[in-house]
């Protein structure tokens, strides 16, 4: 059986750009913008549930997600990169601790 995921969407321009699977719990991480100044991360389950929802400030939309091996994201939009935990808190951006 084949199961579709409509993006959970904003008022804006919503863009999804990348989608990656978090090697330590499964979950399915979505990244991408839902403005020009902002961009936005959705955390699904297996079933394609929606668990959260993040929009971050941002000069651009993220463009790729990647994992280190505790399980937090990282991802780079052209001009910036971010580091955000397994509950979408931002860790660092660039390399300015938040």
């Amino acid at each position: 059986m084949l199961t579709t995921y409509t993006l959970n969407p904003s008022n804006g321009w919503d863009v999804m750009s990348s989608i990656s699977i978090n090697p330590l719990d499964s979950k399915i991480w979505i990244v991408g913008s839902v403005s020009m100044s902002e961009g936005r991360i959705e955390i699904l389950d297996q079933d394609f549930a929606l668990i959260r929802s993040k929009n971050i400030d941002s000069s651009a939309h993220y463009l790729q997600v990647v994992f280190d091996e505790v399980g937090n994201a990282y991802t780079i939009t052209g001009v910036e990169l971010l580091k955000v935990s397994p509950e979408l808190l931002v860790i660092r951006r660039n390399s300015e601790i938040i």
